[in-house]
């Protein structure tokens, strides 16, 4: 049975991308697979509790204002970035009134908000002639940019698992389900960052490099009661801006594969 091939449709199955045949055989895979199936639950729950708070719709002069302030920032991208998120965070708390539970992804709006305009700097795309360039197989190339799509995907959802625990999980919970995930997380990282130096994609196996770090404190957990430990793996999350990265990375693969299918077109 393989899952590999199934887990890596997670996402496009809730997202109700795939084609009837495709989507027939996920479902039929998830019937007898338990673990497929609870991972498929688990990140629809994620999803579901996600889009039901209501939708704040941002005004004009927010996104002009973000724009300017970009423009208008010090050289060094990175730092004018992570200087002005926890700005944006309190001008959007302050002239909005939002309920309690929808100014708890105040972090994921804002995530969204500067991936929009700034995920192609952090990941830019590679065109056909720089893999030319570099000799390697169009397939390795696939291979690893799959294997690497799936790394992303699956951190992102034991990272928000982690961020997301309430109190009573976190203290009653022996994180075997999170430990187990990390290894082998992390056992395809150490894969993932061999052939991305290959690939010379230096920004993605950096991006791999930083996961990998949190993966290492998540898979050393003590298996009960280690609420400091869970504190501090929530800290480095949120102070390398981890999940930000993910999700420019998303925005970047979307971007590609879409720009793949219209000269698929052609």
């Amino acid at each position: 049975m393989d899952c590999k091939k199934f887990e890596n449709k997670i996402s496009a199955y809730l997202d109700e991308t795939l084609s009837d045949t495709e989507r027939e055989a996920f479902e039929k895979h998830i019937e007898t697979c338990a673990k497929c199936s609870s991972e498929t639950a688990k990140l629809g729950l994620i999803l579901s509790e996600a889009s039901s708070f209501e939708r704040v719709e941002a005004p004009e002069s927010l996104w002009k204002g973000i724009e300017s302030e970009l423009d208008a920032a010090p050289a060094s991208f990175v730092d004018k970035l992570s200087s002005k998120v926890s700005g944006w965070k309190q001008n959007i708390d302050s002239t909005f009134r939002l309920p309690a539970p929808v100014y708890q992804l105040a972090g994921v709006a804002a995530i969204l908000l500067i991936g929009i305009l700034v995920g192609r700097y952090f990941f830019p795309s590679t065109n056909g002639d720089e893999l030319a360039q570099r000799n390697l197989p169009a397939h390795k190339v696939r291979m690893v940019t799959s294997r690497t799509d799936h790394f992303v995907e699956k951190s992102k959802v034991l990272f928000l698992g982690i961020v997301n625990a309430d109190s009573g999980y976190v203290e009653n919970s022996n994180w075997q389900t999170e430990k187990s995930m990390a290894f082998r997380l992390i056992e395809e990282a150490s894969f993932l960052k061999d052939h991305l130096g290959e690939m010379k994609n230096e920004r993605l196996k950096l991006l791999v490099e930083e996961l990998e770090m949190i993966l290492l404190e998540i898979a050393n957990m003590e298996e009960q009661h280690d609420v400091e430990n869970i504190e501090l793996i929530k800290s480095g999350i949120d102070r390398k801006g981890l999940l930000l990265k993910i999700h420019l990375y998303d925005l970047n693969e979307n971007h590609i594969a879409q720009h793949d299918r219209q000269m698929d077109v052609l």
